[in-house]
């Protein structure tokens, strides 16, 4: 198949654009990726193709960068944008056969580079080969692998071993989604939702949106006996808020709760425990890979810590999962979680820096949807998304901030 490189270039930079505007779909399309990328003749162009693709992509950076540390850091948000695009293209040089292809796709996942490893083709394994767990990985690569070769086929060129081998992965395909049945979730787990914006410095802020988050727990989970809370709901869990939450919890319920915890020497983007009258030290869990640059930032005294590897861990008779915010968009931090054969994953995120015309949170959820189809294994969401307005609100504090004019005692 021969086509102009211009054409290639534009499919690729639409397919790409398609994960912000649907990105389940985006997911699947991306198988599309290797055979165009694989026409490319030299490695500069296979470069090109690929960074075409995540570029338009990744352009979510951009917005979120913005919205983290605000509007003063456009230019890191578009720099943070073309180097983590130039980078996940790096692998793709090498992609000048199926075998370099599914190179490719192994590099983009695995650190160092799969560190900044989302929009993989191997997020579709779950819409292609739900249930299938590992199984379902090395089918995602066998398809990659088949789609590159009849891409890279010379024009007459038929061989029946091909063809079989595309008939037996669609209908493992066909299968698998027929036969997939969605797990149940267990009735005495819910997951809590909120609309709080960061305290952002302001301890008063921080107190009020401690009391919205009880009052959320006690509206959305009476019911239930476990309770999951966002990601970094809490901007600390010092004495006092532990003292706070832990009064709040009734009796017969824990909470686990989305905190940025502190020791001697180390900070984590964490999950804590918190039952009636007492508080678990130390967390239950913490992010494999806190966002970087926003939190992981090796060599400053101020970043939080990546664990790499976090084990499960026995909660209420299931074996428990979590993987927290960034780390559900990276396909290395998900394959160690299925290694493990959990039967129940937690899914806590944060998204209040994402304003509604942000795609990146639904980027995330696709992905990680995905992800737990493949695993066949029931998952409680707990999310925090604000409001515009909200957004606004954290906007201003944080420049008053920035410029010494905000006493949070006068809020």
């Amino acid at each position: 198949m021969h086509v102009k490189p211009w054409i290639l270039l534009g499919l690729l930079f639409a397919g790409g654009a398609a994960w912000n505007v649907w990105p389940a779909g985006a997911a699947v399309l991306s198988l599309l990726m290797p055979a165009c990328v694989i026409q490319g003749k030299q490695r500069n162009v296979r470069w090109l193709f690929a960074f075409a693709w995540f570029l338009a992509g990744s352009a979510s950076i951009v917005p979120a960068t913005v919205g983290f540390f605000g509007s003063q850091t456009l230019a890191l948000g578009v720099v943070a944008w073309v180097t983590s695009s130039a980078l996940l293209a790096l692998p793709w040089i090498i992609a000048n056969s199926p075998t370099g292809v599914v190179s490719a796709v192994l590099l983009d996942t695995i650190p160092p580079v799969g560190l900044i490893g989302w929009l993989s083709p191997l997020s579709s394994a779950g819409w292609l080969f739900p249930g299938q767990g590992l199984a379902g990985i090395a089918g995602c690569l066998l398809f990659i692998a088949w789609i590159a070769t009849m891409a890279k086929r010379p024009a007459g060129f038929c061989h029946d071993r091909i063809f079989i081998t595309g008939g037996v992965l669609t209908l493992w395909c066909v299968v698998s989604n027929l036969a997939y049945i969605p797990p149940v979730i267990p009735s005495d787990w819910v997951g809590i939702q909120t609309s709080i914006p960061p305290s952002k410095g302001n301890v008063l802020q921080a107190m009020a949106n401690n009391r919205h988050l009880i009052t959320a727990a006690q509206s959305q989970g009476n019911h239930a006996r476990f309770l999951l809370f966002p990601e970094a709901i809490l901007d600390d869990w010092w004495s006092g808020t532990r003292t706070q939450i832990a009064i709040a919890a009734p009796r017969k319920q824990t909470w686990l709760l989305g905190a940025e915890t502190q020791a001697a020497d180390a900070r984590w983007d964490a999950l804590v425990m918190v039952q009636a009258n007492h508080s678990i030290d130390p967390p239950v869990f913490r992010a494999a890979l806190p966002m970087p640059v926003s939190m992981w930032r090796p060599g400053f005294d101020d970043g939080f810590q990546a664990v790499w590897h976090e084990h499960i861990k026995t909660i209420g008779g299931h074996r428990v999962w979590a993987n927290i915010c960034f780390d559900q968009s990276l396909p290395w931090v998900w394959i160690d979680g299925m290694i493990q054969h959990p039967n129940l994953v937690l899914l806590p995120s944060n998204a209040w820096w994402a304003q509604s015309w942000n795609p990146a949170p639904g980027i995330q959820k696709a992905q990680a949807d995905a992800w737990i189809r493949l695993m066949s294994v029931p998952a409680i969401w707990a999310n925090n998304k604000i409001t515009d307005r909200q957004a606004g609100q954290t906007q201003q504090i944080r420049v008053k901030l920035s410029t010494g004019f905000y006493n949070p005692c006068h809020v």
